[in-house]
């Protein structure tokens, strides 16, 4: 190998190549969680607008990067990182002891988790196992964590918890900056030159702060559109230049951003449109409950009714009678678990830790209920 490398000419200076900023720079492949991967064509202006503006305000900052290079935050998190000549610690599992054993030896600052690290991170007592004193920030994305883990995260590694929003067709589309106090729940504030709006997904209307509707986007950072994919492309880009995210969000008086769930997974009972991340946070503080995937089942009068795909801790024991009526008595009548139980021994996740919804739905394709199990 070393003769190999010492034969190798060295060029003079790096060669010039003519480009224009809307020359695609990129593709990346979208994770396919609401459809099939698309490639979303990033240009060179959109590249250098999704890098260039995540300056980061800290000195040292050692990340630790676990997300498969191909996937949007795997290209995103490198490219912000070095560019700002920071230091990536690259690490290729995603087994959460191994990664705070990596965190302990190169003293990392910045720990991206999985939302399926978060209850582990909470009930075990990892701050005694490993010395994590240089870690400063966790941050999470691709799914809610209840208010409760967040909290007991918190607390218990006395660091910053960062909840991030993008999406691979918009880099860096909100920012939390590190001189602000950002509330609970929000995901942040539009990052600079990017333009935000809520609009009523049935009128397309723009919506006044508080008020729920999907999260559009404009600005620099957006992608040119979907590779040898105009339809789709058209799809999520108006003609004044908007992108449209499929999730659903609103924002408050000043600015902060709040997500709730896509739009596509939103489960339609009657004339309820129910989210069913809010009903997975709550399952998600049960004791005996350690993972959770719920979606809609059809049925032939009301749409859909709510299921739960139910991974339990080991030791705990709960039947479908007695979780159907724990949310019975805690949730709202369009909320109950009128499609039923599933307890299954893994939540299946995908390769950045999300739960996999659209392996849930596959599951139910072609099923019609004719009956809830609950009125």
């Amino acid at each position: 190998m070393k003769k190999q490398i010492d034969n190798i000419k060295m060029l003079e200076r790096v060669p010039y190549f003519d480009t224009s900023p809307s020359d695609p720079l990129m593709i990346i492949y979208t994770s396919g969680s609401t459809g099939l991967p698309k490639g979303a064509i990033h240009t060179q202006t959109s590249v250098l607008a999704s890098t260039f503006i995540f300056r980061p305000n800290r000195s040292e900052i050692r990340y630790l990067m676990w997300y498969p290079f191909g996937h949007v935050s795997g290209i995103f998190a490198t490219l912000k990182t070095l560019c700002w000549g920071k230091t990536l610690i690259l690490e290729r599992c995603c087994q959460l002891p191994r990664m705070l054993t990596t965190a302990e030896r190169y003293h990392i600052t910045q720990l991206p988790i999985a939302p399926s690290h978060a209850i582990d991170l909470a009930n075990q007592d990892y701050h005694r196992q490993f010395n994590l004193e240089s870690l400063k920030v966790i941050s999470y994305a691709g799914a809610k964590i209840s208010a409760d883990i967040v909290d007991q995260i918190r607390s218990k590694y006395q660091v910053q918890i960062s909840e991030l929003y993008g999406a691979t067709e918009m880099m860096g589309s909100v920012v939390q900056p590190f001189d602000k106090v950002i509330p609970p729940g929000s995901v942040g504030i539009p990052q600079s030159n990017n333009e935000m709006k809520i609009i009523d997904i049935e009128t397309g209307k723009n919506l006044p702060a508080f008020k729920q509707g999907e999260i559009c986007f404009r600005g620099p950072a957006r992608f040119a559109g979907y590779l040898q994919n105009p339809k789709a492309t058209a799809e999520v880009i108006d003609s004044n230049g908007w992108y449209h995210t499929g999730d659903i969000g609103y924002y408050d008086d000043d600015g902060h951003l709040y997500v709730v769930d896509r739009i596509k997974a939103l489960i339609k009972f009657r004339h309820w449109s129910i989210s069913p991340a809010q009903i997975e946070l709550f399952l998600q503080q049960h004791q005996a409950i350690d993972g959770v995937c719920v979606v809609g089942v059809k049925h032939l009068t009301d749409g859909q009714l709510v299921r739960a795909y139910i991974q339990l801790k080991e030791g705990y024991r709960i039947t479908e009678e007695e979780l159907m009526q724990y949310t019975k008595e805690n949730l709202g009548f369009q909320k109950q678990l009128r499609g039923g139980v599933r307890f299954v021994d893994r939540i299946q996740l995908t390769a950045i830790g999300k739960v996999d919804r659209n392996y849930y739905n596959r599951l139910n394709e072609g099923q019609i209920l004719a009956d809830p199990l609950i009125e």
